[in-house]
């Protein structure tokens, strides 16, 4: 692409003149071109809650303005002209909120993103998908006054650019002129990041050469001799691997810390390849958030809400009268809550993994932005995925980012402020193993547990520490010398 100008990719941040804070800019489509190691966006990346997320509070007076006139209109009938004028902010704020679509109170004036309009001042040289590709200096218009803007990329996110093989994208953007005649051959411009059967085309060999390079057979059998790749391809098809190298690039998992972080994973995840449910006897679920139709799922065991999460992504990609949404449609509608627990009336956990073992896992560390991670950052906590948070802290110590990586995957979360600081450690925080003695069926028995001390805190490791870590221990070894490097530098 041109010399000099900087495009905006998955992962950044944008920001709203009448917000309150940044959030991320994202894409659950691929349009076929990657920069610097993530999908490029275009003009038509505006949709809410797919490429944009609320910005906070709204200091517009144009949101006010519009619940006004949607809840006079609610009520004219009932309360006569001026309901808001003559009932006052106190009841139309409680009435307001059970009623019309304004989540929250007027008093705080939350974000109520509507942006039905394409970014403008895009790029004038290249189109990505059939739309100009989008620039630091684009902007998109919010129907309550708000012009939303790219945040410019920190000076430090530079040092993790510098440890990738960088794609030059100038070979897949297609110059204006020509984008009628010209074809993208990566993956499919309309393609779902998710769908199995949409996820055909060639991937850019730059942009995925730590994909490439780990994910097969070979690999994870240094990982782990104990991967039965035979039961693997049972359960998930005999095209697992090609599948899971199109789900991690369409997902953004090409850094070489996070795929082999992801792949060390996996493995406990899924008992090294030979199951794709959780397994479960009536007393294991008593002290569960989940039941038996939303117990452990994929390769990637995914529970409870966060199964419905991932149905409620999945499901974005696909046309009204595809049969697919219609079916995925009734998995989500069949979800409730009976107290703490998340049910399902239809068997969501074997819906998932007979049919998206490898998406599942794929959205779970790269996608799922909701409540998997916490990151602190400009005195404010922020959701982030795991792979975005093995990014951020690239060059830190990969054995404390790789601990509170699998924290976040299958562990206790301490407070919120802990696990990052255990990134942020200045030394390597190492689990320890200690012998604990329990009674079972009438009889005592001895178990190992593995402990994490941390500023005078302390909480059990990860379930199943003791293989994970093993796991990532081997997959160091294989990583390149200049990427693998236990070191603190400080993120302003």
């Amino acid at each position: 692409m041109a010399e000099g100008k900087d495009y905006v990719v998955y992962g950044m941040k944008a920001k709203c003149s009448e917000g309150t804070m940044d959030n991320y800019i994202s894409t659950d489509k691929g349009h076929g071109v990657v920069y610097q190691g993530q999908p490029v966006l275009n003009a038509n990346d505006h949709v809410k809650d797919v490429n944009l997320t609320h910005f906070g509070d709204c200091n517009s007076k144009a949101v006010f303005e519009e619940a006004k006139k949607q809840a006079d209109e609610k009520y004219k009938a009932e309360e006569g002209d001026g309901f808001f004028t003559r009932w006052g902010k106190g009841i139309a704020k409680t009435v307001t909120k059970a009623v019309v679509s304004v989540k929250e109170t007027f008093s705080s004036n939350k974000c109520e993103l509507d942006t039905p309009l394409p970014w403008i001042f895009t790029s004038r040289d290249h189109m990505v998908d059939g739309a100009p590709a989008l620039t630091m200096e684009s902007q998109c218009a919010c129907k309550f006054g708000g012009i939303i803007t790219i945040v410019p990329v920190e000076e430090e996110a530079a040092t993790e650019q510098e440890e990738q093989m960088e794609y030059d994208v100038e070979s897949k953007a297609v110059p204006v002129e020509a984008a009628r005649t010209l074809q993208m051959t990566a993956v499919g411009a309309n393609a779902s990041v998710f769908p199995k059967t949409e996820m055909t085309g060639v991937m850019p060999a730059e942009a995925t050469a730590f994909i490439d390079k780990y994910v097969n057979e070979e690999t994870l059998k240094k990982i782990n001799s104990r991967w039965n790749i035979e039961e693997l391809k049972k359960k998930c098809g005999t095209s697992v691997m090609d599948d899971l190298k199109k789900s991690m690039y369409a997902a953004g998992i090409t850094d070489e810390k996070s795929v082999l972080m992801f792949l060390c994973t996996l493995g406990v995840e899924s008992g090294y390849g030979t199951t794709t449910t959780e397994k479960y006897t009536d007393t294991y679920l008593l002290d569960k958030s989940y039941t038996k139709n939303t117990r452990g799922a994929g390769l990637i065991q995914v529970t409870g809400d966060t199964q419905k999460k991932f149905l409620e992504n999945l499901r974005k990609g696909l046309s009204e009268n595809d049969p697919k949404k219609v079916e995925i449609n009734q998995y989500i509608n069949a979800f409730g809550r009976d107290g703490k627990k998340t049910t399902c009336s239809k068997d969501a956990t074997t819906f998932i993994a007979n049919n998206y073992s490898v998406e599942s896992a794929t959205w779970f560390w790269a996608k799922n932005n909701s409540k998997c991670t916490y990151y602190y950052s400009k005195s404010k906590y922020e959701h982030i995925s795991i792979n975005k948070y093995v990014k951020t802290f690239a060059n830190y110590d990969s054995d404390n980012v790789f601990l509170v990586s699998q924290y976040y995957t299958n562990g206790e979360r301490w407070k919120t402020f802990r696990l990052q600081e255990i990134c942020e450690a200045s030394k390597t925080i190492s689990p320890y193993s200690i012998i604990e003695s329990k009674e079972k069926n009438g009889k005592t028995v001895k178990e190992v547990k593995y402990m994490v001390d941390f500023a005078g805190d302390s909480a059990n490791a990860p379930n199943g520490w003791k293989e994970r870590s093993e796991d990532w221990e081997n997959a160091k070894k294989l990583m390149s010398p200049k990427i693998h490097r236990n070191k603190n530098i400080t993120i302003n």
